[in-house]
């Protein structure tokens, strides 16, 4: 008897109220993409194509999310084949990259698993359901198909940021939840700061609000090399006037900006900063 019949057995025999269709009772468990209540509705029109172009130049750790991400989205939009495709990428970062660390998989697993679901594919279904399972309880969870993990939480506050602002404020709650295990982790330090960044700019209400400067400091220190967090550092530090320190990070960004071209969308906004610190204007 294989393991998905095993735990089914185990988790509902003695259950009174049965579901009629327990493998997605089971789906409804799990970590990933498909149960964290990321709405149709709420896809920014263009945003695989967005995800698309990041992927280009980011770093192979943030690829692995990107595509669990495109997957989810191409899934949406009713593309289930095409998301299977970013599964795989996902899947061959993974074996490139955490061949070792078999947790880092649960996610996808979790999101090839549902896919197959609405493919009705239920065989392959079961089979990533096995490859949870089997995971889960070589670590001692206390479920058969989840596991509660840092990473998992921060993959989580990535896939609810790209959803857009109604969703920044519980990204900050999974941010923060991943801190709690891992306080100085560079990854979720900055992830945090550049959510807290949004939420300034998202709550403000007519003021400034400047609430991410904490962050962003922290997640600079733990990323000296990462020239986008000191963007973001930067032109905080412009709405709240500090010029002096604005200026260091500025010298520090001109450095480093042509090297990492995901920050050259900043270049008019930190012109303009330039121009100012150097010419006497005010921050107002």
């Amino acid at each position: 008897m294989d393991l998905f019949l095993q735990n089914f057995k185990k988790d509902f025999i003695f259950d009174s109220e049965i579901p009629k269709d327990p493998l997605k009772a089971i789906l409804l468990d799990l970590e990933c993409y498909f149960t964290w209540n990321l709405l149709k509705e709420d896809i920014l029109f263009d945003v695989d194509d967005t995800i698309e172009q990041q992927l280009e130049f980011v770093t192979r750790e943030s690829r692995l999310t990107l595509y669990n991400l495109l997957a989810y989205v191409k899934h949406l939009k009713g593309q289930n084949e095409d998301a299977l495709e970013c599964l795989e990428q996902a899947e061959d970062i993974m074996q490139r990259e955490h061949s070792d660390r078999e947790v880092r998989r649960l996610v996808t697993w979790g999101n090839y698993a549902w896919v197959y679901y609405h493919m009705d594919q239920l065989k392959e279904a079961r089979k990533h359901l096995d490859k949870l399972g089997t995971v889960c309880r070589k670590l001692f969870s206390p479920s058969n198909y989840k596991l509660e993990m840092p990473e998992t939480d921060c993959e989580k506050g990535w896939a609810l940021l790209k959803f857009g602002g109604k969703y920044y404020h519980r990204s900050k709650a999974t941010f923060e939840k991943a801190l709690e295990a891992e306080p100085d982790n560079p990854e979720f330090n900055i992830s945090y700061a550049i959510t807290m960044y949004r939420l300034d700019d998202t709550d403000r209400h007519g003021c400034i609000k400047s609430f991410s400067l904490g962050p962003l400091r922290k997640a600079v220190t733990l990323n000296p090399g990462n020239a986008y967090i000191k963007v973001l550092l930067a032109l905080r530090l412009q709405d709240v006037q500090a010029e002096d320190e604005g200026e260091k990070y500025i010298e520090e960004i001109l450095d480093q900006v042509f090297s990492q071209l995901h920050v050259l969308s900043f270049l008019p906004t930190l012109g303009s900063y330039i121009f100012i610190v150097n010419y006497g204007g005010n921050f107002c």
